[in-house]
């Protein structure tokens, strides 16, 4: 589904990319090790979108099961977040709210302390 592309090939369409790159990290981004390519269409499980892809009602009945802890393990990321779903907004509401989770359930334990 990949494909690695040899960068220093005559060309090739690296060369946008390299100046993006060197210019959001410096001069040592213009001459990268490699650059993997990924044809996010072709991806079976989120067929080109973003985040995963659900059938209709899917997430209607089953949303809630998705951040269910189980056990001591709990769920965080974009996609198990009820607001923002499958966005970084999505992602980083979850991860606090697991991480109260997990601080709550610490305390109820006895075992409040750094984790």
């Amino acid at each position: 589904m990949g494909e690695v592309v040899d960068i220093t090939a005559p060309g090739r369409k690296c060369s946008e990319r390299i100046k993006t790159l060197v210019r959001l990290f410096g001069d040592r981004a213009a001459a990268p090790v490699g650059l993997v390519e990924r044809d996010w269409n072709g991806e079976a499980f989120t067929r080109g979108a973003y985040s995963a892809v659900f059938p209709p009602g899917a997430w209607t009945w089953h949303g809630s099961a998705w951040r269910a802890p189980v056990g001591p393990i709990h769920w965080a990321g974009a996609e198990t977040s009820p607001r923002w779903y499958g966005y970084i907004e999505g992602a980083v509401r979850s991860g606090g709210a697991a991480a109260e989770a997990v601080a709550r359930a610490c305390r109820r334990d006895g075992a409040d302390r750094t984790l």
